[in-house]
């Protein structure tokens, strides 16, 4: 498998934690009274559909931003991909414990 095509399932990966951190946010603060840790995006997640989409269509921009790099600045935005995948594997990790811990 190329390299470019493994850049692509990880984006493509992210964009998908994306949306179920988007998700499980909205269920958090909607329905168990938390708050969202990002600072950004705290005055939207009172409005679900404004937050959703306004997360998914952030994140999807700024990973088409990485994928057009991706050709003159491989290592970094791999690298950098890898870290944002690490970091939402987490994320999700962290929405899952918290659902089996209800």
């Amino acid at each position: 498998m190329s390299r470019m095509k493994i850049l692509l399932i990880i984006l493509i990966s992210i964009l998908v934690l994306n949306v179920l951190d988007a998700i499980f946010t909205t269920y958090w603060v909607g329905v168990k009274n938390v708050e969202e840790a990002n600072p950004l995006m705290q005055e939207l997640v009172r409005y679900p559909i404004i937050f959703v989409t306004t997360k998914i269509s952030l994140v999807s921009l700024c990973l088409y931003l990485l994928w057009l790099q991706s050709k003159k600045k491989f290592v970094v935005v791999m690298s950098g991909s890898i870290l944002i995948f690490v970091v939402l594997i987490g994320v999700f990790c962290y929405h899952v414990w918290g659902f089996l811990n209800i």
